[in-house]
């Protein structure tokens, strides 16, 4: 990104503030060396990056192209392997089941059309391979900030409302919980 074009967000502070969630989401996910692993809305690249450091192939795709711009720059910065891509959640550029695993951490959740968005989680997804979210529970500062959002005219769906509707949005595909 040069110096004359502006951020959506302030991608490596996000990076920083997730790097917990992401470490914990990529070691329950355990990605091994070999596999291909997409990171839906990666943002900045932290969980990309963090799967990527367990030795899978990655790819991150965002509909923000400065986070794709810093996610590459991330990687680079750090020398980890790492492929990024502008696409939508909800309109996934890849083959069914191109996957061993799929990830998001705190970006899917946005997605405009969750129910689109889960059906292409599942999609390219191999029917064995390995999903997992990070997800916005309605009881924290972020589900009530949306909640005035959306009160005050802001479009589209809760983000909450994926922890609400995991179930129904997966098709009942089976699910680990992390431990308590």
């Amino acid at each position: 990104m040069s110096a004359t074009e502006t951020e959506t967000w302030p991608w490596r502070g996000m990076n920083e503030g997730n790097a917990p969630a992401h470490r914990l989401l990529a070691s329950l996910l355990e990605p091994r060396p070999g596999e291909r692993w997409l990171d839906v809305g990666c943002g900045g690249g932290g969980l990309a990056l963090e799967l990527a450091r367990r030795g899978a192939a990655v790819v991150g795709v965002d509909l923000a192209a400065d986070g794709v711009a810093h996610a590459r720059a991330a990687a680079l910065e750090a020398g980890v392997e790492a492929a990024f891509e502008v696409a939508d959640a909800c309109a996934l550029p890849y083959g069914d089941g191109s996957f061993d695993g799929v990830a998001s951490a705190f970006g899917v959740v946005f997605a405009s059309e969750p129910e689109r968005a889960a059906a292409e989680l599942a999609r390219v997804c191999r029917s064995e391979g390995r999903l997992g979210l990070t997800l916005v529970p309605r009881a924290t500062r972020t589900a009530a900030l949306w909640t005035t959002l959306l009160r005050h005219g802001h479009p589209g769906p809760h983000p909450a409302d994926w922890e609400q509707r995991l179930d129904e949005l997966l098709g009942g595909r089976p699910r680990a919980r992390p431990p308590a």
